[in-house]
């Protein structure tokens, strides 16, 4: 992880530079913690590392910079 690239990497495959800018990308809904939301798709090469790493199918989403999402104060005090 850098300033600019979280790098997906697996032992055997190539890496995966995923750019940190403010890129175009899919929104799409999401669920995280039992939080409905809209994250923002990190495309389809990194779905397809992540869904080859996990054996199950996968996505790579960031938070939409535009939600909200305050901490709950069970967790965060």
């Amino acid at each position: 992880l850098t300033r600019d690239t979280l790098t997906l990497s697996v032992t055997g495959s190539e890496r995966n530079e995923v750019p940190l800018q403010n890129a175009a990308r899919e929104p799409r809904p999401v669920r995280v913690w039992r939080h409905d939301c809209t994250a923002l798709d990190e495309g389809d090469v990194a779905a397809r590392r992540l869904s080859d790493f996990l054996k199950l199918p996968a996505r790579l989403v960031r938070f939409d910079p535009a939600h909200r999402r305050p901490s709950s104060r069970e967790w965060t005090g």
